[in-house]
């Protein structure tokens, strides 16, 4: 009965002082309702909350060993798998492609406008007749129309290409302008 007893203060203990800690380091924040919310990892924090979390770190067990007394504790920041920190040039590198993903995306239609326009010309006959001079204003007014939109696009690359300087951004290609070539 005796050896029972020991066996089970032996066991009891054992579980006790060499079982791993249950606790651990945990981040904390509020959401734009003001709702809080805990987690264990920094991903499932939406990224617009990321300056509002806060850092808990884990409660030190008994059975750790006491850090050194010249060395100084780690910043909780070098425990943890953090998303680095954005520098001001890294949001504005950010800007800047997302400006130059919509001016492509505009220099792409304007050159698809540009083919078509290109095959209507083709198309209108270049005999002096009633019909081909209807084409023809229409072509002019649609060409002068185009010629307006390359121009805004141009002034917007223009000012989108002299910001990009150091910024390691490709710059964007120019639309040619469409001739007026039809003559009434």
């Amino acid at each position: 009965m005796m050896k029972r007893l020991l066996r089970a203060w032996i066991v009891i203990f054992a579980i006790l002082f060499l079982a791993p800690p249950l606790w651990a380091a945990y981040y904390s924040y509020r959401d734009t309702n003001g709702v809080l919310h805990f987690t264990d990892r920094l991903d499932n924090v939406p990224d617009d909350l990321l300056p509002r979390v806060k850092f808990h770190p884990d409660v030190p067990s008994a059975a750790s060993p006491p850090e050194p007394a010249g060395k100084a504790a780690p910043a909780p920041s070098e425990n943890l798998n953090l998303p680095p920190v954005k520098t001001p040039r890294d949001h504005t590198i950010e800007a800047l492609k997302r400006q130059r993903a919509q001016l492509f995306a505009r220099y792409r239609r304007l050159v698809e406008e540009r083919k078509r326009l290109t095959k209507m010309y083709a198309a209108i006959p270049h005999r002096p007749r009633i019909r081909s001079r209807k084409r023809h204003k229409v072509f002019n007014k649609k060409a002068l129309d185009f010629n307006q939109r390359v121009a805004a696009y141009e002034n917007a690359r223009r000012a989108f290409n002299s910001r990009l300087p150091g910024y390691g951004v490709e710059p964007l290609p120019a639309v040619p302008r469409l001739a007026n070539r039809v003559q009434r």
